[in-house]
């Protein structure tokens, strides 16, 4: 589970800067960086661009601290499941249970 967290995370920043790069791209050719002029769809993007920049940097620092969780992390071992067993006796059944408990 842990391993699908990281790649979640890894995956949203990846798409996170997508979309940065986008805005950030719509911001700039929609400034007149020569007159000081940008209009306000350019800083509506600009600041989109800034927000989704944070996306991105967040969740590539969790993809990070998960990756380190799920490689240092020491791993459970599953326990062997319980032994079942039947076994039919002339006029009736005995029903067995083993195992062990940890």
């Amino acid at each position: 589970m842990e391993g699908f967290l990281t790649l979640a995370a890894f995956g949203t920043s990846a798409i996170a800067g997508i979309v940065a790069a986008i805005q950030h791209a719509s911001y700039t050719s929609n400034c007149n960086t020569t007159r000081d002029f940008c209009s306000a769809d350019a800083l509506s993007s600009a600041s989109s661009a800034h927000t989704w920049a944070w996306v991105s940097t967040i969740s590539l620092g969790a993809g990070v601290v998960g990756s380190v969780v799920y490689l240092v992390w020491p791993k459970q071992q599953a326990l062997p499941p319980p032994a079942v067993g039947v076994t039919f006796l002339p006029g009736g059944a005995v029903l067995s249970f083993g195992g062990r408990f940890e």
